[in-house]
Formats: C-alpha cells, sequence, structure tokens
C-alpha cells in the first residue's frame, strides 16, 4: 500500500489516499481488505504528530491496511510526503490620533484567520508590536513623534511550532 503525496495548508487538509497493488489471481480490496486505509503522520525525527497537533512542516504519511481473516498477503507501507504551508492571520492596526507633545495613544489591532479552536493565547508569543513609518516608508521611533501622518505597522511573533504567517495591514 503506498500514501498518495499530499500538500495543504494549516486549517484546510486533504484527504489521503493511498494506492494498494500486488493482488494474486482474481483477488480485489472486496475480497482482501476489511476496511478502508487508515493513515497516521510521522515528523521529520519519526515522532507521530496528531492532526489536532499539526504544524507548518513535511510529514510522513504513514498507511496501514486490515485484512480479511485468513490472510494471505503481507502489507508492505510505503509512506507518502505531507507538505502543510501555514496559514494567513491579518493582523489590522487601528487607525489614531494623537496631538504633538501628548503621551501616543494606545494602539490597538484585530486578528483574524484562526483556524480549528486556535486563538491569540495559543499562538501569539506577547502582545502585538506597533513600528511607525514616515510617509517615505522610514522606520520612525520615539514617544514624541515630529508633527505628521504616520502608517502605523502592527507585527506578531508566534509561539512554536509556527502554524501562521502574517499579512499586516497598517492603520
Amino acid at each position: 500500500v503506498k500514501a498518495g503525496d499530499k500538500a495543504g495548508v494549516y486549517g484546510a487538509l486533504p484527504e489521503f489516499t493511498s494506492t494498494v497493488t500486488g493482488y494474486q489471481y482474481h483477488d480485489d480490496s472486496a475480497k482482501v481488505l476489511a476496511g478502508p486505509s487508515t493513515y497516521s503522520l510521522r515528523d521529520s525525527t519519526g515522532q507521530n504528530v496528531s492532526l489536532a497537533n499539526i504544524y507548518a512542516g513535511t510529514f510522513s504519511i504513514v498507511p496501514a491496511l486490515s485484512l480479511k481473516s485468513p490472510a494471505s498477503y503481507i502489507v508492505n507501507p510505503v509512506n507518502g510526503t505531507l507538505v502543510v504551508t501555514s496559514s494567513v492571520l491579518t493582523v489590522t492596526a487601528q487607525n489614531q490620533t494623537s496631538v504633538y507633545g501628548a503621551p501616543l495613544p494606545v494602539f490597538t489591532s484585530t486578528v483574524t484567520g484562526y483556524q480549528y479552536n486556535d486563538d491569540s493565547a495559543k499562538v501569539l508569543n506577547g502582545p502585538t508590536t506597533y513600528t511607525f513609518l514616515d510617509s517615505n516608508g522610514q522606520v520612525v521611533s520615539g514617544n514624541n513623534l515630529p508633527a505628521g501622518t504616520y502608517s502605523i505597522v502592527p507585527s506578531l511573533t508566534f509561539k512554536t511550532p509556527v502554524r501562521y504567517s502574517v499579512n499586516a495591514v497598517p492603520g
């Protein structure tokens, strides 16, 4: 039994498939197999990984078959490969205004795109941070920004294993 190679995005994994070959005489899957193929996943170290704990990366798809009794065959599993890419979290900074010389306001943002039961506590390693860019795209820092209009660019830091990439929408 050979598992098919698959690719998917975290949160939208494909259905696993396999091909069974080597039947003899007039045998076929209905005569030999006790049910459909089942699959497990292993990481690069050979450790089992559940779908609930999957992350962006490459995994082995390990197929298994149950044979009807009496079994006249030996199952030789051939692993497939699953490549999981990151889902995208969109972090959108809220627009803010400030008066020159006054303390900067509290910056806020909205994060969307979580998959499964993920949330900020499970995925993010700390709060959203912000960078300020002037009209030329240059980073401006400090608590007393000169009068003007600035882009507020949000940034996220992830816990490992990483399951997401970021689409930052400035305010």
